[in-house]
């Protein structure tokens, strides 16, 4: 028979009262509905949790070692119906997202986030878009931060901003219009097929051609690579300032702009879903 919380609280009250009508006292019930409570309770461990000596109630050893169980039980059942009262959300909302995209849009409101839900938690998970779309369908994550917009009915997808990318180098002269144009080396991050396949087609008609593909960690990776005089690059417009700082050659490419956009599921519940949300200036995507 399983143990019931009514159980572990009247045995508790007895360990802690001493005697059978006070704890019918505390626990506000019967004196007899103590006693066939206990009785019930030993029956279903098969241990004597009481004995009887000289009319006096003590504890079993097996009594003692039941009691802090079951008190710990308490406190823990006790903690939990208190969890959701606080002023603050409690939770832990795991946010998944490219790894280009972290630094200029996931980590900054993560950490606006944490400072106004000080009761809550973020975990932080960087994957393919391909990856991020079956965790979230998957409920493995809430929310994901991806290159471009995604059209699906089981899906809400908001435009949380536009981004352009720049062709960059170390010289100009990879880019003069029309020139068949060689190096060896283009430089990339992590960015979904449709990206990709956006930039490989707009090399194509630049008629840019490379030896090999390297892709590194991080766009800072990349610039550094460039500056010592290795290969090209495509970049999105929030590293085009430090692009310039370190005097690289950058032209804007328009046709490879692309749309930021967070996903969710349409009835997730989360308060704190809900507030990271409203952290974006968001603008539905079309």
């Amino acid at each position: 028979m399983a143990l019931k919380f009514s159980q572990l609280a009247i045995f508790c009250a007895l360990v802690e009262e001493g005697t059978i009508y006070a704890a019918a006292e505390k626990m506000y019930c019967v004196p007899s509905n103590i006693t066939s409570r206990i009785k019930d309770l030993e029956q279903s461990l098969n241990v004597a949790l009481f004995f009887r000596e000289h009319r006096k109630l003590n504890i079993t050893p097996e009594g003692r070692a039941f009691y802090f169980k079951a008190k710990a039980i308490l406190e823990q059942t006790r903690q939990c119906q208190n969890l959701f009262r606080q002023p603050h959300p409690i939770g832990t909302l795991k946010i998944g997202g490219l790894s280009t995209l972290f630094e200029h849009y996931i980590q900054p409101q993560s950490l606006t986030f944490l400072q106004q839900q000080t009761t809550a938690q973020i975990h932080l998970l960087s994957a393919s878009t391909e990856d991020l779309l079956n965790k979230l369908q998957n409920a493995e994550v809430d929310l994901i931060v991806i290159d471009h917009p995604i059209q699906q009915n089981t899906l809400v997808s908001q435009k949380i901003a536009t981004e352009t990318y720049y062709f960059v180098s170390r010289t100009e002269q990879l880019i003069e219009p029309q020139q068949h144009a060689y190096t060896d080396t283009l430089l990339s991050c992590q960015q979904s097929n449709q990206q990709q396949a956006l930039q490989h087609d707009w090399l194509e008609q630049q008629h840019i051609e490379y030896q090999r593909h390297c892709q590194l960690q991080c766009y800072g990776h990349i610039l550094d690579a460039i500056q010592q005089g290795v290969g090209f690059s495509i970049i999105p417009s929030t590293y085009l300032i430090e692009a310039r700082r370190r005097q690289l050659y950058t032209s804007a490419i328009p046709a490879l702009s692309q749309n930021i956009s967070m996903l969710w599921q349409p009835h997730h519940p989360s308060a704190l879903l809900h507030a990271f949300i409203e952290l974006f200036q968001i603008e539905k995507s079309p």
